[in-house]
């Protein structure tokens, strides 16, 4: 049937996330010069489930690294510059009838920010509005493993999607002492994607699954708090503590996607809807090590649960000049 084309924009998320995080921290750490450049090295594990029949949940593995120049902008608060990174992802889905197919992507970003306050009276510049537009490209090549009949037939498929996003965020920086602040924040992302006619290769069963556009619109609301503990002059330890939550106006998966057998006369067909709610929350935690304005590590681990669930942990580490 082609479970395993049912998620796709789904996937393309997962892989989005990956890139997120890292980005968050890079730009929200502590700039030595005015024209920084940060590096991260990003490598992440997952699980993705969903009790929907006929949709595959999966397992995933992300590596890669992402690189951000920084520039102060002529207000204090102010900044403004663009990101490039790649990543690569390997995935295996888990349901008893796919079990062995994988998905390998490959994944290039590019971007913009700018950043200014919002409240010229306020010298310290704790209210903000940060936005970014930024363009994915994702490489996917799939070995699908089909039960039927005690046959296993396997398929091959090589395909490409991509993703263009507007992501703003206004947040407030709030000092409750010197060591522990609270970032309470709101937000709108909006994203646009297509995924390329899918033209499986095989010996038998080869499927093509319809090229595909997704529209979202997602606010979101959330609050960060972080304690950082000095360990001498110049290093430190910090724990954070986050939670967000989403909602999208428009629907991931308008419709669900279209498959049919590859060089046939039969019509297409319609995959499994995935599960997705449309308001979600995550939680997640952070622990780190770091040299201010230098290089550090975190190790993080996040969740968003339902039907769906989706939990993930992760080690980023940084650099700076």
């Amino acid at each position: 049937r082609g479970d395993i084309y049912s998620n796709l924009q789904e996937r393309m998320k997962t892989v989005e996330g990956a890139f997120d995080k890292s980005y968050d921290e890079l730009l929200s750490s502590y700039n030595k010069t005015r024209n920084a450049s940060k590096f991260s090295i990003i490598h992440t594990r997952g699980e993705h489930e969903d009790s929907t029949l006929g949709v595959t949940g999966y397992k995933y593995n992300t590596s890669g690294a992402l690189y951000v120049n920084d520039r102060e902008g002529f207000t204090y608060g102010g900044k403004y510059g663009w990101s490039a990174g790649v990543v690569g992802t390997k995935f295996e889905f888990n349901d008893e009838t796919n079990k062995g197919s994988k998905e390998t992507v490959v994944s290039g970003k590019v971007g913009v920010h700018y950043q200014t306050p919002l409240n010229g009276f306020d010298d310290n510049a704790r209210l903000k509005w940060l936005t970014r537009g930024e363009i994915t490209v994702n490489d996917h090549r799939t070995k699908k493993h089909s039960l039927v009949n005690g046959d296993n037939y396997i398929n091959k498929a090589h395909f490409y999607s991509t993703d263009i996003s507007w992501k703003n965020k206004v947040f407030y920086e709030h000092d409750i002492n010197t060591k522990w602040t609270l970032t309470p924040y709101g937000g709108v992302d909006l994203s646009y994607g297509h995924v390329s006619k899918i033209k499986e290769r095989g010996n038998e069963l080869d499927l093509e699954v319809k090229a595909k556009d997704y529209f979202t619109i997602t606010p979101n609301i959330g609050v960060e708090t972080k304690y950082t503990l000095p360990l001498g002059l110049t290093h430190q330890a910090f724990a954070k503590l986050d939670t967000q939550v989403d909602y999208d106006v428009t629907k991931l998966y308008r419709n669900p996607n279209m498959a049919k057998i590859k060089n046939a006369n039969t019509g297409y067909y319609k995959l499994s809807e995935p599960e997705r709610r449309r308001g979600r929350v995550t939680v997640g935690a952070e622990l780190g090590f770091e040299k201010e304005g230098t290089y550090g590590v975190t190790f993080r681990a996040e969740y968003q649960g339902y039907k769906k669930s989706d939990m993930n942990y992760g080690v980023k580490l940084n650099y700076k000049f």
